[in-house]
This record gives C-alpha cells, structure tokens and sequence, in this order.
C-alpha cells in the first residue's frame, strides 16, 4: 500500500527534495497533484521538444536537436536541474546497458511513442533498462537498424523485443 508522501512532515519533504534528481522530483509532483510535495523547490519543464536524437561515442553521450545531411545540430545544453521532455520520437545511437544508467536520463523526461535504435546492444536487459526510462507506456514504433560495415552484430532473441513492444504498449496486446 503506498504512503501518502504529502503527509510527510515538511522537512522530511525537503530532504527528499535535495535527494531526488530532476525526474524523480517532477514525477513526485504529478504524483501528489500540486508542487508543494517538494517544497521549496518546483521542479518544471525546462524544454519541450517532439525529436531527440542521443549518442553514446566512446562512452560520452551527448544529446541533439536536429538531423540535418547526416550532421547532428542544436546540442542540448543538460543542466543539473534542467528537466526535458521529449514527446514524440527519441534516436539512440551506439548504446550499451551501462551507458542507460547515464547521469543524462535523470534530466530526460521521456514522453515518446516512437524508437529509434542505431547499431545498439539488443539484450533482453537492454530493453529492461530503456522500458524504464519512457515514462508513458505509448509506444507505437519501435526501428532498429544495424550498419554491418560500422559495427559488429551482435544476436538477439526477437522473443525480448516483442515483450518489449508489448509492455510498452499493452493496450495493443490481445487478450487470450
């Protein structure tokens, strides 16, 4: 049974205020209908954009704006306590299980029906992690492209991606 976090005692709130990173906070506010559940600082959406597209190079994950001609445009400058929502379809490219616990998703509020993938890790845990971080469960597309000539295959079980497709979605799944 969850514990109505508004009638926490006010320091306590605030605590869990300093504690809690951009993400964590805004989603304790909708939680709690009004913003005074993380008094005194109001966590609000610094950037709405539709597209998002996220590298992961060597292990530095940077974050863009726009594709243009195969050029990345208009890095996003991330903040400690920016918070970004992206409402329509999010590109990640190069990624691997440890570079999604990437300090950048506690910034990202991933609101997105539409999944990009470029020539990233396909596990089962993979997908876990990256379930986890798109906030609504509206995924309507899912692409997944792998350049054979830039990157070295690695299988996966086509099982894990329909789960993940299903969990993400399940108003779409049949029901038995």
């Amino acid at each position: 049974m969850p514990y109505p976090i508004a009638k926490l005692p006010y320091g306590l709130r605030c605590r869990l205020t300093k504690l809690a990173v951009p993400l964590e906070r805004y989603n304790l506010q909708i939680a709690a209908g009004n913003a005074s559940i993380c008094p005194p600082k109001l966590q609000r959406i610094r950037e709405s954009m539709d597209n998002l597209h996220i590298l992961c190079e060597s292990g530095v994950i940077t974050a863009y704006k726009t594709l243009i001609s195969n050029e990345y445009t208009n890095q996003i400058d991330i903040g400690v306590d920016r918070l970004i929502r992206c409402k329509q379809d999010i590109v990640l490219r190069g990624f691997q299980v440890q570079d999604l616990k990437s300090d950048l998703f506690d910034t990202l509020l991933l609101e997105t029906w539409n999944i990009c993938m470029y020539e990233c890790n396909l596990s089962k845990l993979f997908l876990e992690k990256l379930g986890a971080l798109v906030q609504e469960h509206l995924l309507m597309s899912l692409r997944v492209k792998c350049f054979i000539e830039t990157a070295e295959f690695e299988p996966f079980d086509f099982n894990d991606l329909l789960t993940f497709l299903k969990d993400m979605h399940p108003c779409a799944s049949s029901s038995d």
